[in-house]
């Protein structure tokens, strides 16, 4: 429990951090969008890709 929690406070911080040095201009709401659609898509392009994956692992072969 301890790695996971030490994890996410690490990617909350460097979230943080990003959002004050790179985007320093974008309000804070703006940023949580833009970042929430960021995630949506890539989350969807993962559960995408690993479905392909493993569909075509199981698929039983001509051999």
């Amino acid at each position: 429990i301890y790695v996971a929690d030490a994890i996410g406070y690490t990617g909350s911080v460097g979230i943080q951090l990003y959002k004050d040095l790179a985007q320093g201009d974008m309000s804070r709401l703006g940023f949580f969008k833009a970042f929430t659609w960021f995630m949506t898509f890539l989350g969807t392009f993962c559960l995408i890709s690993s479905c392909i994956y493993f569909f075509r692992k199981s698929a039983p072969s001509d051999k």
